[in-house]
């Protein structure tokens, strides 16, 4: 899944938003800039109609921030789901992969920004089993369970 243009950014409070996540299969973003402070914040709503097999995925925002950290600077990045969406495992994956790739990007080199299915799908994974884990270990302890000694 390549990346893919940014359309219109327009950078105030109110501002147009359209960007391309993946332009061979069609999945384009909508929004409207939430909050613009130059060269610190961008907040925006990100509405993507449906595409492909997935389902529209409304309602999120988006908000990047960058500080000072030391020599270099600190990139955060929220991205708030409807409760709804069921999706949060995916997309943690998909910006995971996004931002580990990101300094390739930066320093020119986005003919290879692009996520593999093997690596998104084992992401996915990963970040389902300790979901899972975290639950089943809040569980136990709400009701109480202990564990057998092994």
């Amino acid at each position: 899944m390549a990346g893919g243009p940014v359309d219109k950014l327009e950078p105030f409070e109110g501002g147009e938003v359209v960007i391309q996540i993946a332009p061979k299969m069609g999945a384009t973003v909508y929004g409207k800039v939430l909050e613009y402070v130059p060269q610190r914040v961008l907040a925006l709503t990100w509405e993507v109609p449906a595409w492909g097999h997935t389902p529209d995925l409304m309602g999120t925002t988006m908000r990047w921030a960058v500080e000072a950290d030391g020599d270099g600077s600190k990139l955060t990045l929220t991205h708030a789901l409807p409760h709804s969406a069921f999706r949060e495992h995916l997309l943690s994956a998909a910006w995971h992969l996004h931002m580990d790739q990101l300094g390739q990007l930066l320093a020119g080199h986005d003919e290879h920004y692009t996520i593999q299915q093997d690596e998104i799908y084992a992401l996915v994974l990963a970040y389902l089993e300790k979901d899972h884990a975290e639950k089943r270990a809040y569980y136990e302890h709400l009701l109480g369970i202990q564990k057998p000694a092994a």
